[in-house]
């Protein structure tokens, strides 16, 4: 009796494994994080405020697998042809760069990349190169001096999937810029370069130390943004380690994580279980560069050298979301590094935390909200 139990549990272990394996075949998605500065982000909050699709969340970035949801949400609505089209281009890209299909035969320069999979289709592998080159031009007030400001960078990567609710990417990058500190706003400035520039071109101390430069020079440093990410029951429940720009809140530079804000490592974790609640975490280490003078003004990290390692991190932010209203309370502790338990619980409140722990660290709490116009606009505030 027992050999004849002990067959039917192995039967049913390996009838559930080819079951679980077959649906990642045909069900398999991917988790990437879609950059912030995609035009995907633009044109969902187009589309909300037109009432095609639900409210979206003021967490940024989403992943791929939330994107086509919302994309294919808006392929459902009468919409006009020319909004098919852009809806369509951007999800056949997405699916280029991020998709399973394999590139066998179609030859790595023409993609920029190679992608292959296994015989079910439940893990991928690519590994590609790529090229991003950005110049920013203006123009000083009141002087009118011509300013230009030059990022450019090669990237190796290799990324994919594993079975349905894993993706990785792990790529490094050699960066050549010029930089002119004048071509931004001053809290749009950002530093790309992984805590340091290593060599400055023509001969100069290595590192760039005061902008904007009287003799600029060309800086070389690397550029690195690994991540991996994890997403279970429809990305109602996402996870995600890695080094990346965030955006959390209403607007470009809202008060909670502003979306100029420099990348960094952290742990994120997304809980959606009712269309009308979003609940988003995070933990991780603020990143730093080797001291740095704007207009002979230091960075404030750099500046203040007693809290230049009050580093770490920790967020969460509750949303609500009704027919035309969206409301949020949000809260973040600034702590020096050190292994501290309260600011890791998700659920946790870090006002209590914070005092429990001897109110040694920096908190900001606070909320914000939104009305939705229809076909107009989106009115917010936050405190």
């Amino acid at each position: 009796m027992i050999i004849k139990s002990m067959s039917k549990v192995r039967r049913f272990i390996f009838i559930l494994t080819i079951y679980v394996v077959c649906c990642f075949a045909v069900y398999a998605a991917q988790f990437h994080t879609v950059p912030i500065e995609h035009e995907v982000y633009r044109l969902l909050e187009t589309a909300e405020i037109r009432g095609l699709i639900g409210h979206l969340s003021n967490v940024k970035p989403y992943n791929v697998d939330q994107v086509n949801r919302y994309l294919q949400e808006l392929l459902s609505c009468d919409i006009s042809d020319i909004d098919r089209e852009t809806v369509t281009r951007i999800q056949n890209e997405l699916m280029r760069m991020y998709g399973r299909e394999g590139t066998e035969g179609q030859g790595f320069f023409k993609n920029g990349f190679y992608r292959t999979n296994s015989k079910n289709g439940a893990f991928t592998f690519q590994i590609g190169i790529k090229a991003v080159l950005n110049e920013k031009l203006g123009i000083t007030i009141p002087d009118k001096e011509k300013v230009l400001d030059l990022r450019n960078k090669g990237i190796l990567y290799v990324s994919g999937d594993i079975g349905n609710h894993v993706s990785y990417d792990m790529n490094i990058g050699l960066m050549v810029d010029m930089l002119d500190s004048r071509a931004y706003f001053t809290n749009d400035f950002f530093l790309e370069a992984e805590g340091q520039y290593l060599i400055g071109l023509p001969k100069s101390e290595g590192n760039v130390s005061d902008l904007p430069e009287e003799k600029r020079h060309a800086y070389i440093g690397f550029y690195s943004r690994p991540e991996i990410n994890a997403s279970f029951f429809d990305s109602k429940l996402t996870f995600s380690l890695g080094n990346y720009q965030r955006d959390w809140g209403h607007g470009k530079n809202n008060f909670q994580l502003s979306g100029s804000a420099q990348p960094f490592v952290a742990l994120e974790m997304g809980v959606n279980p009712i269309s009308w609640f979003k609940f988003n975490w995070l933990t991780g280490s603020l990143a730093s560069f080797d001291d740095i003078r704007i207009n002979g003004v230091p960075l404030i990290s750099d500046d203040y050298h007693e809290v230049k390692y009050h580093s770490n991190i920790s967020m969460q932010r509750l949303e609500f979301s009704f027919k035309i209203f969206k409301f949020a309370l949000h809260e973040t502790v600034v702590y020096r590094k050190r292994f501290e338990p309260m600011y890791l619980l998700p659920i946790g409140v870090y006002w209590f935390s914070q005092n429990a722990a001897g109110d040694l660290d920096d908190l900001v709490g606070g909320f914000d909200f939104s009305f939705l116009i229809k076909n107009v606009g989106e009115i917010y505030a936050g405190l």
